[in-house]
């Protein structure tokens, strides 16, 4: 995995993946064979290389190169990209939540105004003991309403960031396996599934991750772990 990951570097050397590179690259994962997980976790370090360097002047040359090397490492019969959409009031919005949580496979990222759907904060819990690398950025308000799980969820021993200023911080969205993106303006409660008008929007395409990958990590160097 250590060669392929160094192969992909290489090719990001002048921001550029070639048409040349791209057979070349092409041909070598065929070779290999590698099954849905291993591709799973090579997306993820092809997403760390690329953000290592988002902020440079020529980021629309890295994301194009981002979206390139993650058309590559799609299993076989995988759509190009992802879109799912779903609404509430109704169970469609956690259970989209809830399978994203369980078909993760090395990392979650979630960046959320609050969380108090037992359901979900019971899926978060058995991600981090089948040992996925759980990170939760929360606000430190709602963290004190009734019903909220997130100091639970860190007295714990989840690694959870609060939100230190007087404003809210009122995002809702996670990033799973560094490619794919869970976000809309659905809260993570009991009473946005049954009573709220909300959405969901899933997404595996680099130019829409990856700018929330770099939020989420500009948030996280920022905060105090709980």
């Amino acid at each position: 995995m250590s060669t392929l990951e160094d192969l992909f570097r290489q090719t990001f050397d002048d921001h550029v993946f070639t048409r040349d590179e791209r057979r070349a690259m092409a041909k070598i994962l065929q070779e290999e064979n590698l099954d849905e997980k291993e591709l799973g976790i090579l997306r993820s370090k092809v997403f760390n290389i690329a953000m290592d360097e988002l902020d440079d002047t020529d980021a629309d040359r890295v994301l194009e190169w981002l979206r390139q090397a993650v058309k590559l490492l799609l299993p076989d019969g995988a759509p190009a990209f992802r879109y799912d959409v779903y609404f509430s009031p109704d169970d469609d919005c956690p259970r989209a939540i809830i399978k994203c949580i369980e078909e993760a496979r090395a990392s979650m990222d979630i960046c959320v105004f609050t969380i108090s759907d037992n359901r979900i904060s019971r899926a978060i819990e058995a991600a981090e003991k089948r040992g996925i690398d759980v990170r939760i950025i929360s606000d430190n308000d709602k963290s004190f309403d009734k019903g909220s799980d997130v100091v639970l969820m860190a007295s714990r021993g989840l690694s959870v960031k609060l939100d230190d200023t007087s404003n809210h911080m009122h995002h809702k969205f996670a990033i799973f396996d560094n490619n794919l993106l869970l976000t809309g303006s659905y809260n993570w409660t009991v009473s946005a599934a049954n009573h709220n008008e909300e959405n969901i929007l899933i997404t595996n395409q680099p130019e829409i991750v990856a700018p929330f990958q770099k939020e989420f990590r500009k948030l996280w160097k920022r905060l105090e772990h709980l």
